[in-house]
């Protein structure tokens, strides 16, 4: 299906489908939330819709990056200016807002979209042109950027953990990435983290991809160096703060990580990345390399034997420093 955009030029950052409803919610440099109703053999669908909210400054004001959903009833969307408004899908109407802290130093968020941009375009010569639809938007923020009066940390990634909400707990469930932190939020009382912790190896790098298991005690994150981490969050912001440990990481791309997947698969869990450099990968959770989708050499998940571990994809050898145990990742 192609989706049709109400505004030309106004790019969408995220998409979401709500197969109760039968519709498509998306978001993006609009500001607003559209919905396409999903319509069966019709392959072009227009939008039927914005919501429209009840009272005044419920709206984003700025471009929105991130948008998640969450069963029964639950969507979170994060904008550049540092707020995040968590939905009802069933009344469009607001459970609860939270506004990132204010940046430091005002250069950390006037470059903290764009300097990885640079510095990358430099360690990978295989980089398409900067007209790309990321690239755009990391060079439309910056110029953006130079013109705010207050600078909150933008909400560069959103994610529910899902198995804590249909326990029916409230208390950290939803974690937004900002300049790099992992920040945990509860969705009654505190408009204010519960718990962060640094998911990046340098302060100035971002982390604009992030996923959890099936059942939230491991979430996998990806920075704008091209490295992946995995951390043990099974305790986080549940029992006196819990803790966070991280189990591995390893460099995954030569540019930004732009998404992550976990798959649950009966080898053993594996973690799929795609990046800026135009290059989609599979490994296994312990960031062993399985291979790169469209390479010569042919691999299957079913046949450690054709992983291309211990080689990484530039062909040296890995040094695993992975905590998480031989059957954690197969091969």
């Amino acid at each position: 299906k192609t989706l049709i955009g109400s505004k030309e030029g106004s790019e969408i950052t995220g998409l979401i489908h709500l197969p109760d409803k039968k519709q498509f919610l998306s978001v993006g440099w609009d500001k607003k939330i559209t919905t396409f109703p999903d319509v069966p053999d019709v392959l072009k669908i227009h939008p039927d819709e914005y919501w429209q909210c009840v009272g005044r400054d419920v709206h984003h004001k700025d471009d929105i990056l991130c948008v998640a959903y969450c069963r029964p009833h639950y969507l979170a969307t994060g904008s550049f200016d540092g707020q995040m408004i968590v939905w009802n899908t069933d009344s469009e109407k607001i459970i609860a807002k939270f506004r990132t802290r204010t940046a430091s130093k005002l250069d950390s968020i006037q470059l903290t979209r764009t300097e990885s941009l640079v510095t990358s375009s430099s360690r990978c010569s295989t980089r398409q042109s900067r007209s790309r639809p990321t690239s755009r938007r990391l060079f439309y923020h910056r110029v953006k950027s130079a013109s705010l009066k207050t600078r909150h940390v933008p909400v560069d990634h959103v994610t529910f953990l899902k198995s804590r909400l249909r326990s029916h707990t409230t208390t950290g469930v939803l974690v937004s990435s900002e300049h790099g932190d992992a920040c945990c939020y509860e969705l009654t009382g505190k408009e204010t983290p519960v718990g962060t912790f640094q998911m990046t190896k340098y302060e100035e790098e971002n982390v604009w991809a992030l996923t959890t298991d099936h059942k939230d005690t491991v979430m996998i994150a990806g920075d704008t160096t091209g490295h992946v981490s995995v951390f043990d969050i099974s305790s986080w912001c549940l029992v006196n703060g819990g803790k966070v440990e991280e189990l591995t990481t390893w460099r995954a791309h030569v540019a930004e990580v732009v998404s992550v997947e976990y798959i649950a698969h009966d080898c053993c869990p594996l973690v799929l990345t795609g990046s800026a450099d135009c290059t989609a990968r599979l490994w296994t959770i312990n960031g062993n390399y399985i291979g790169t989708f469209g390479q010569e050499q042919r691999w299957s998940i079913n046949d450690p034997l054709t992983y291309q571990h211990p080689l990484t994809p530039w062909g040296t050898m890995r040094r695993s420093s992975s905590q998480l145990s031989d059957n954690g990742g197969c091969g």
